[in-house]
C-alpha cells in the first residue's frame, strides 16, 4: 500500500467520523515527487528547472523555497509556475502576495508563493505541482586546472520527505566529466535534513576560459591603501608627541625638592585637594586624607590595634568645628549621634542602605581643587561622537558591499582585533591621561592600540592585495572603504583619548604634584626617610598609604614612640620648621593599642573609607550509487536550503 493510498484512507475515514478530526487538521507538507534537471553552460553558470509535485494538509498560504546562496554566487529567477493537467500557469510578482498566483521575495534567499488565500478552506491532502526554473553563477570553485562542482540538489532543510526524487545533469562540450560519472541520479524517501550532493571535477576544453570562471582580481587599491593607513597613523602619532610635547607634558619632573620647596608647592594646601589635583578625581585616598588631616589638627583620635586590628575612631571635638564637607562626612561616619566609631559599626549602619563616603566629600574637595589651580580655559574633550560616526560610516559601508556584492569572509574576522582594539584604547585612555607624571615611553606604550590596529589591518590588506579568489567575493572599493573607515576610527580613538586638556600652566602645576609624590614615594624606600609625621596626610592624599604601611611593617621600632611623642608630632601649623618637627616615625594614628600598633594605619583606616554595598548589588529506497554523489546530509560548497509552506 503506497502512501497515497494511505491519506486516501484516512481522508475517507475522517469523513465518515471514525478518524480524529484533528489528524486531518495537523499542517503538512510532502513531495510525492521532486525532479531536477540541470545544466551548465560554457560559462560555467548553473541552470536548474525544479517540479515539485507537493502535496498540502492545513491552513497553508502557499509554498516556499529557500536557496542556500554563498559567497561570490549570484541567483537568477527565470520563472515560476503552476502546473495543471497540461497547462503551465506563470505566477506574477507581487510583494503583497496578496492572490493565490502571486509570489515574492521574502528576502535575498526565500522564494514564496501564494495558493490560497486566508478564507479558503484549510488544504486536506491537496496536492499541489509547481515549476522553478533559475540560474546560478559562481558555484563552480578553482582548484587549479580543475574546476569542482560540489552542489545540494535536494535542500535538506525542511520538514517532511521526499518520497521520489530524480536528477538529470548535463553539460555543454567545453565541460568534461569524469568518464565514470552517471548524469543521472535517483532516490527514495529522502528524510528531513538529508539532501543530494553531486560533487565531481569538471576539465574545461574550450580554446578561452570564460571571464566569469577567470579568478576574481582584488582591487587595485588594497596596497596603496594599507600604506596610506600607515602613514596616516606614524603622522597621527608624530602630531600627538608634537602637541604634547608643546604643552610641557613631556618636560623633566623636578628633582630638586627640599622641605622648603613641599612647603611652597605641596603643603600650603588641603592634602585632599593636592590629591584630586595630582590625578583630578576625588576616591578613597581624599577621604583618608581628610580624616588624617582632622586627626593632626586635634579634632579626631584613632586607636589601632596591633597590625592594624581593632581601630577606632573618636571625636574629640564638638561637631561645629567641622566645616563644609568636613561636616558633611563626619556626620555620616559618626551617626546616630555616635562619638565612637569602628568599620563595624559603620558597616552594620549603612548594610541595608549602602555608603560610599567619597560622595559627601567630593563636591567640595572639587570646588577647592578648582580654586588652586592656575586660571585658563581647558582644551576641548575629545569629541566620542567623531570616532562613532566613523563606526557607523564603516559599518553602513561594509553593509553596503556586503548586500550588494558580498565581502570575503576574513573581513569580519576584522571585527576582533577591533573590538580588543576599543576595549584597549579606553582602559589606556583612563590610565594614561590623568598621569602627567609619565613621560614618552609611557605614552607610546599608551599608543599601542592605535599601532596594533593600523599593523592588523595594514598587514591583512596587504596580503589580500597579492591574492585572487574565485569561490568567495572580492574585496570591493565600497567594501575597501568600510575598513580603512573603521580602521581610522580605532586609531582616532586612540589618539585623541590619552591627550591631556588642561592648559600649560595647569599641566606644569599638576606636574610639580606629580614630582612631589615621586619624592615621598622614594623617600619610604629608605630606612630613615627625609620624611614628617605632619605630612603623612599628603602622602595618603597621594595614595601612597600602602607604602606607608610597608615601611612601618618592615621598621617596626621607628614606630615604638610613647604618647607624648605622638602628641607632640601634631601641629595645626604645617609650615612647622624641620628644627621643631619630629623625625618621620611611620604615622600611628593619635593612639595605638600596643606596641606597633601604628604599622597599618592606613590600611585599618581603609575599612572606614571603602564603600558599602547595598543589598543585592555586586561588588566587584532505489539508488543509483556513484562516488560522485550523496543523499546524506553531507555538505556541498553550493546548492541546498530549504523548502515547504509558509
Amino acid at each position: 500500500m503506497t502512501r497515497r493510498t494511505v491519506r486516501v484512507l484516512l481522508l475517507v475515514l475522517a469523513c465518515l467520523g471514525v478518524w480524529p478530526v484533528d489528524a486531518t487538521a495537523q499542517r503538512r507538507v510532502v513531495w510525492d515527487r521532486l525532479d531536477v534537471e540541470a545544466h551548465i553552460d560554457a560559462t560555467g553558470a548553473l541552470t536548474v528547472t525544479e517540479a515539485h509535485s507537493m502535496v498540502f494538509t492545513g491552513d497553508w498560504n502557499g509554498g516556499e523555497r529557500t536557496f542556500n546562496i554563498r559567497g561570490r554566487q549570484r541567483l537568477e529567477l527565470r520563472g515560476l509556475w503552476r502546473v495543471n493537467g497540461n497547462e503551465r500557469i506563470a505566477l506574477t510578482e507581487d510583494a503583497a502576495l496578496g492572490d493565490v498566483d502571486d509570489y515574492a521575495w521574502a528576502d535575498r534567499q526565500r522564494l514564496r508563493w501564494r495558493s490560497r488565500l486566508a478564507s479558503d478552506p484549510p488544504f486536506a491532502d491537496t496536492p499541489l505541482r509547481y515549476e522553478i526554473t533559475y540560474v546560478l553563477r559562481g558555484i563552480l570553485v578553482d582548484e587549479g586546472g580543475t574546476f569542482r562542482l560540489n552542489h545540494d540538489f535536494a535542500f535538506p532543510d525542511r520538514g517532511d520527505t521526499i518520497e521520489d526524487f530524480s536528477l538529470d545533469l548535463t553539460f555543454d562540450p567545453e565541460w568534461r566529466a569524469p568518464d565514470d560519472f552517471p548524469g543521472t541520479f535517483t532516490r527514495t524517501m529522502i528524510g528531513p535534513g538529508q539532501g543530494l550532493v553531486v560533487n565531481v571535477p569538471l576539465r574545461f576544453v574550450g580554446a578561452e576560459l570564460p571571464v566569469a570562471l577567470q579568478p576574481q582580481r582584488q582591487s587595485p587599491l588594497l596596497g596603496p591603501a594599507a600604506w596610506a593607513l600607515v602613514v596616516l597613523t606614524l603622522a597621527g602619532i608624530g602630531r600627538y608627541f608634537a602637541i604634547e610635547g608643546a604643552s610641557g607634558r613631556f618636560a623633566p619632573l623636578e628633582t630638586d625638592i627640599d622641605e622648603a620647596w613641599l612647603e611652597e608647592h605641596v603643603l600650603r594646601y588641603k592634602p585632599e585637594v593636592v590629591g584630586a589635583a595630582w590625578d583630578n578625581k576625588v576616591g578613597m585616598p581624599e577621604v583618608l586624607a581628610v580624616l588624617a588631616r582632622l586627626e593632626r589638627e586635634g579634632k579626631l583620635r584613632s586607636v589601632v590595634g596591633d597590625g592594624g586590628a581593632r581601630f577606632s575612631l573618636h571625636l574629640t571635638q564638638g561637631r561645629n568645628v567641622f566645616v563644609d564637607y568636613e561636616r558633611g562626612l563626619i556626620d555620616a561616619l559618626f551617626a546616630a549621634g555616635r562619638t565612637e566609631i569602628t568599620p563595624e559599626i559603620v558597616r552594620a549602619h549603612y548594610r541595608h542602605m549602602g555608603f560610599n563616603p567619597v560622595e559627601f566629600i567630593s563636591s567640595g574637595v572639587t570646588f577647592e581643587m578648582r580654586g588652586i589651580l592656575p586660571p585658563g580655559t581647558p582644551r576641548p574633550a575629545p569629541q566620542g561622537f567623531v570616532s562613532a560616526g566613523l563606526i557607523c560610516l564603516g559599518v553602513v559601508l561594509l553593509g553596503v558591499s556586503a548586500w550588494s556584492t558580498g565581502l570575503p569572509p576574513a573581513v569580519w574576522l576584522l571585527l576582533l582585533p577591533a573590538i580588543a582594539a576599543a576595549i584597549g584604547l579606553s582602559v589606556a585612555a583612563s590610565v594614561f591621561r590623568p598621569r602627567l607624571h609619565l613621560g614618552r615611553i609611557a605614552a607610546l606604550v599608551a599608543l599601542l592600540p592605535a599601532v596594533f590596529a593600523a599593523w592588523a589591518t595594514a598587514s591583512w590588506l596587504w596580503r589580500l592585495a597579492g591574492r585572487v579568489h574565485l569561490d568567495e567575493p572580492p574585496l570591493t572599493t565600497l567594501g575597501l572603504a568600510g575598513v580603512l573607515v573603521l580602521a581610522l576610527a580605532m586609531i582616532n580613538m586612540a589618539l585623541v583619548g590619552p591627550r591631556s586638556l588642561e592648559v600649560p600652566e595647569v599641566i606644569a602645576f599638576r606636574r610639580r604634584l606629580a614630582a612631589a609624590r615621586g619624592y615621598f614615594a622614594r623617600e619610604l624606600r629608605k630606612p630613615r626617610p627625609a620624611l614628617r609625621d605632619q605630612w603623612a596626610p599628603w602622602l595618603l592624599a597621594f595614595g601612597l598609604g600602602p607604602q606607608m604601611d610597608r615601611w612601618s611593617t618592615s621598621h617596626p621600632r621607628a614606630t615604638h614612640t610613647n604618647d607624648d611623642e605622638r602628641h607632640a608630632s601634631r601641629s595645626d601649623d604645617t609650615s612647622e620648621s624641620s628644627s621643631s618637627a619630629p623625625a618621620w616615625t611611620g604615622f600611628g594614628g593619635g593612639r595605638s593599642g600596643g606596641a606597633g600598633g601604628g604599622a597599618a594605619w592606613a590600611t585599618a583606616a581603609a575599612a572606614l573609607a571603602a564603600p558599602i554595598a547595598t543589598p543585592g548589588s555586586s561588588s566587584s529506497g532505489s539508488d543509483s550509487s556513484s562516488s560522485y554523489s550523496s543523499s546524506d546530509s553531507s555538505s556541498s560548497s553550493s546548492g541546498g536550503g530549504g523548502g515547504g509552506g509558509w
